[in-house]
């Protein structure tokens, strides 16, 4: 019945892109009914008959009319969740990547070892011993040999990282970056894709893999707006996001940032900060839902200790998303005040000063009660 339903609305529903995407076939699909609205979510492996990505609509069981038309969800595996760029959470540490990558429970040795091998160019290392060995330990202490080689100077290591005063090392980020990038492509290939998996009661779906299963998040819905903030201004919003992530890592310190990059904020922070300044408001203005209907959980067990897991692994990852983006919204804040403590060039209406004394406290407020439901979250997990 469901193939029926598909093949119906096939014609009106494809568009090229999406038929391009399912070239090399569909692998599995789910549907989900509710109130006369049909979900359909497809799993296609794309062209390049090694990645899968997922593709879903919306149909009106009633008249056969797409109310949401087909669209690509985030990649099943593989690289993080496109976001848009104010959501976009600040790249991890060094010391977290680190602990990602020797991590036996995210990755398997050889997926590491595989990795290092490859990433670490010309290298000397004894590859038969750790691969006899597998000991993470003696791993992590040659590829952390590794960048303090010569070998790792030239290949990670350029000019410009050399004239700028850093905060850690020149070319490690770029090196752990893409060590933990060739981490994820070679899991994303050894973990095949066998189907879908979707419950109606959670409001979860995902793919069931070898070896693994992935849960595929929906986006939180309270965040929608800051797309429509962002308008046609995305690149210099961008630009800012990206130095305020930086400052955010750097421990909110003037020396975070290069000095290009401080030039670089003050030239455009002017024109996009009526943006910052509304997303600030909306942000700090969310509110809980007053109101919501629990017939349907109330139907559903959720006493199982794997169940209740799965969802407070999904709601830590949202509260962490928040977390994330508030530590960003005070980082701007002080990154403004640096600057314009010491550069009175840059421009600053009036608006601004009015939305920093306004919602500041708040932010902190909200900053320090995600980390606390984070640390519950994370407690509840680990029990």
């Amino acid at each position: 019945c469901l193939i029926k339903i598909i093949q119906f609305f096939h014609v009106p529903c494809c568009s090229n892109q999406f038929q391009q995407s399912f070239q090399s076939g569909i692998v599995d699909f789910t549907c989900a009914v509710q109130e006369d609205i049909l979900d359909i979510i497809c799993l296609c492996r794309i062209s390049d008959g090694i990645r899968y990505c997922l593709r879903a609509a919306s149909i009106d069981c009633l008249n056969g009319v797409l109310t949401i038309p087909w669209k690509g969800i985030n990649e099943t595996h593989g690289g993080d969740p496109e976001v848009s760029v104010l959501q976009a959470k600040p790249k991890q540490s060094l010391a977290t990547q680190k602990s990602y990558i020797f991590d036996p429970n995210r990755y398997p040795f050889d997926i590491v070892l595989r990795s290092v091998q490859l990433v670490c160019k010309k290298g000397t290392f004894n590859w038969e011993l750790l691969a006899r060995r597998q000991d993470w330990r003696m791993l992590k202490e040659a590829v952390e040999k590794y960048c303090s080689s010569i070998e790792f100077d030239q290949h990670y290591v350029t000019r410009e990282d050399r004239s700028l005063l850093a905060s850690f090392p020149p070319g490690q980020d770029r090196f752990w970056t893409a060590l933990t990038k060739m981490c994820n492509e070679l899991m994303q290939n050894e973990c095949l894709s066998l189907g879908l998996w979707h419950s109606v009661s959670l409001g979860l779906y995902g793919t069931v893999q070898q070896g693994r299963f992935t849960v595929c998040r929906p986006g939180d819905e309270q965040l929608r707006w800051f797309e429509r903030l962002i308008g046609n201004d995305e690149k210099n919003v961008k630009i800012c996001w990206e130095i305020v992530t930086k400052f955010a890592i750097g421990g909110l310190v003037a020396s975070a940032i290069s000095v290009q990059e401080n030039e670089q904020f003050i030239n455009v922070f002017s024109s996009v900060s009526h943006i910052f300044e509304d997303a600030i408001q909306k942000f700090t203005e969310l509110r809980p839902v007053d109101e919501f209907d629990l017939g349907t959980a109330a139907e559903t067990p959720f006493h199982g200790s794997f169940t209740v897991g799965l969802l407070a692994t999904h709601f830590e990852r949202l509260i962490d998303d928040r977390l994330a983006l508030s530590q960003c919204f005070i980082a701007l804040m002080e990154l403004v005040k640096i600057i314009s403590s010491h550069n009175e060039t840059i421009l600053l209406d009036t608006r601004w000063g009015l939305t920093v004394n306004t919602h500041e406290k708040s932010l902190h407020d909200m900053n320090r009660q995600f980390s606390i439901l984070s640390q519950s979250m994370k407690l509840r997990i680990s029990m």
